[in-house]
């Protein structure tokens, strides 16, 4: 038997009725990369008067990808969102669209295409989107010297962005659909195999070791937003609520949006001002 159950972020392949895998082939892989063009820059600009955006381009460390992305720079702020999207989004879609959504804070912001899929190219594996993160964190740093730098992971790029951050020094994480750990999301969002005698489910090692949990115990106690969705069906909102819960930070927020699905957050009135409080206090710092 074959049987595949695909989320944002996390798929299921049953095999012989008996073992479920979970592997990083769940990454989602464009076969060829899709440039970005200056019409395409030029079209985009038209919908951020407030910004100029610049097209970036980065050779990964290890040599096997060039990393595309786009600078947002907002001449009234010296501070910077880097965002790291969800599996599957892509600068042309998606990415832009999250882009306006955090347009309404007025600071810089940083996106990429992750290796493997839109304008970037190269093979995509749990190992190279975290080693892409943190080399993309250090350029920011270096190349544009943000007064306060800010890492904003959606959905898998939640748990890139936690693991990325693990040793370095940010200002301030937000976590937008999130998971304690990738094999509580697996429980919590496809239980049916719970039921089924004769299978059981693996994770991978290398999906297994992303865990959020830890890092916000153990690694990140800095200040920290956590936005779930009340109608969020591919992350139960529980689940964020106990990352929240665990983590050790001193300057934390737990915001629910819930009349809110996986891609409707960022449009909550409640999550809108949380976001705005919380870049407010951490730029001021």
């Amino acid at each position: 038997m074959f049987k595949k159950l695909g989320l944002i972020g996390i798929s299921l392949v049953v095999l012989s009725g008996c073992t479920a895998a979970v592997t990083d082939n769940i990454i989602a892989q464009d076969e060829t990369p899709i440039a970005v063009s200056d019409a395409m820059i030029a079209e985009w600009q038209t919908q951020f008067p407030n910004y100029q955006i610049k097209k970036l381009t980065l050779a990964s460390s290890d040599g096997q990808a060039t990393l595309v992305g786009l600078y947002f720079d907002n001449k009234t702020s010296d501070d910077l969102i880097y965002y790291i999207a969800g599996n599957g989004m892509k600068l042309a879609q998606g990415g832009i669209d999250a882009m306006l959504s955090l347009a309404e804070y007025q600071q810089d912001m940083v996106i990429f295409d992750r290796r493997g899929l839109g304008a970037s190219d190269g093979k995509a594996d749990v190992a190279s989107l975290l080693a892409d993160a943190k080399q993309q964190i250090v350029y920011v740093k270096q190349e544009i010297h943000p007064k306060h730098l800010l890492v904003h992971g959606y959905s898998l790029g939640s748990f890139v962005a936690t693991q990325a951050i693990k040793d370095m020094s940010i200002d301030g994480l937000i976590l937008q659909g999130v998971a304690t750990n990738a094999t509580d999301w697996v429980d919590a969002r496809l239980p049916w195999y719970a039921f089924w005698p004769f299978v059981t489910v693996k994770v991978s090692p290398d999906i297994g070791a992303l865990d959020n949990t830890d890092v916000v115990k153990n690694y990140y106690h800095g200040p920290l937003l956590i936005i779930a969705g009340g109608e969020d069906e591919m992350v139960p909102p529980q689940l964020a609520k106990a990352l929240y819960e665990d983590s050790q930070s001193t300057d934390k927020q737990f915001v629910l949006a819930e009349h809110a699905d996986h891609g409707e957050m960022l449009a909550d009135a409640k999550a809108v001002a949380a976001y705005h409080h919380f870049v407010s206090v951490v730029t001021q710092q």
